[in-house]
């Protein structure tokens, strides 16, 4: 029968992999690995948020530890923003050329959209209130 173990760093704690394993599959992962030690994934930790480093085991207890990621830097979310949107920009530079192979209608949508997104670090001034520069609600490109 397997179990689901999560497997860790011994001397710091990281999660390397979180894997269902019978018994024997285990002894050779661990004879393979000398620097890891396991507990039983009890927790159901799931294997997204242990990699993004959200959880760690503490080497002493073998307890599962639940760690946030510091606050990001504001400044650094501000220029994450204004290079996704700048990307984003610079992906519909052509439905603007006056030979672009697109409608009337189309070229007025994405110069609505370029609009947008050219208005959109205006509406974020304060970064601090945002986890992550995913957290921005982005204008919908036009089909």
């Amino acid at each position: 029968m397997k179990k689901n173990y999560i497997f860790f760093d011994k001397y710091t704690g990281v999660i390397e992999n979180i894997r269902p394993f019978s018994e024997s599959q285990r002894v050779i992962h661990m004879r393979l690995n000398k620097n890891l030690d396991y507990v039983e994934n009890v927790d159901n930790v799931n294997v997204k948020s242990a990699v993004e480093g959200k959880w760690s085991v503490d080497i002493n207890t073998k307890q599962l530890v639940f760690t946030p990621h510091p606050p990001a830097d504001p400044a650094e979310l501000y220029s994450h923003l204004r290079s996704k949107r700048n990307t984003l920009l610079q992906k519909t530079d052509w439905t603007q050329f006056d030979n672009s192979p697109i409608t009337a209608e189309r070229k007025a949508a994405f110069a609505e959209y370029r609009q947008a997104l050219r208005d959109l670090p205006a509406q974020y001034p304060n970064m601090q209130e945002y986890e992550d520069y995913e957290d921005v609600v982005w204008p919908k490109r036009p089909s």
